[in-house]
Order: C-alpha cells, then sequence, then structure tokens
C-alpha cells in the first residue's frame, strides 16, 4: 500500500510530529458500481453523489418513460483541501489511464493508482 506522510499538530505544545498514515485493507469494503455524479458545495465541504442508473427495458416507442430515476448509492462530504487532492489524483491517474491505454493497443499493460 502508498504511505502519505502527514503531520499532526499537539494541541497542548507547539511542536509538530511526523506521522506515517498507512491505508488498511480496502479489500473489506465492498464495491459499488456508478455512473453518474453530482458534485456540489455547502459552505467549506464538497459533496460528492454517486448514482447508478440503469436503461429501462422498453418494447416500443410508446413504453418511453417520461423520467429515469438515478439510484443514489454513495455521498461522500470533503473537505476543500481534500477535494483539490482529489483533483490532482484523477488528473494523474487518466494520464496514466490514456497512457496505458496507448500501450495496450501496443501490446503492454499494468495497473497505476494514485494516493491521496
Amino acid at each position: 500500500m502508498d504511505q502519505n506522510p502527514d503531520l499532526i499538530q499537539d494541541e497542548h505544545e507547539s511542536t509538530a510530529l511526523t506521522v506515517r498514515l498507512i491505508w488498511g485493507r480496502v479489500e473489506d469494503i465492498p464495491t459499488v458500481y456508478a455512473n453518474h455524479l453530482m458534485i456540489s458545495h455547502a459552505g467549506p465541504e464538497f459533496y460528492l453523489i454517486f448514482g447508478e442508473v440503469s436503461p429501462p427495458a422498453m418494447l416500443g416507442k410508446d413504453e418511453v418513460p417520461e423520467h429515469i430515476e438515478i439510484k443514489p448509492v454513495a455521498k461522500i462530504a470533503l473537505a476543500p483541501e481534500a477535494m483539490l487532492n482529489i483533483v490532482e489524483a484523477i488528473e494523474a491517474n487518466v494520464e496514466k489511464y490514456l497512457t496505458k491505454s496507448e500501450r495496450a493497443m501496443e501490446g503492454e499493460s499494468d495497473h497505476n493508482s494514485v494516493d491521496v
């Protein structure tokens, strides 16, 4: 797993301590599929709401629904600093994905991720 050094300020002393943060087992949490995303902010927090929608089974043009509901599957609140870190990580991962896709077309493949 990737490790991130973070500074934790002791409230009672004026010294900063460096403590390594290590990710726990990500295999222990369920994977939720989402194909829609809504982002909003209220006050200092950003909210990411992930949703999933499946197209309805339709037999003909007369059965087209008026609307299709997106099922919310996860809502995450983030501090502004965390949101900025996520934006950077997404940009880096998309760049790696595009590079990997080009290499895959040429016969190469590997797994890449960026920790925020």
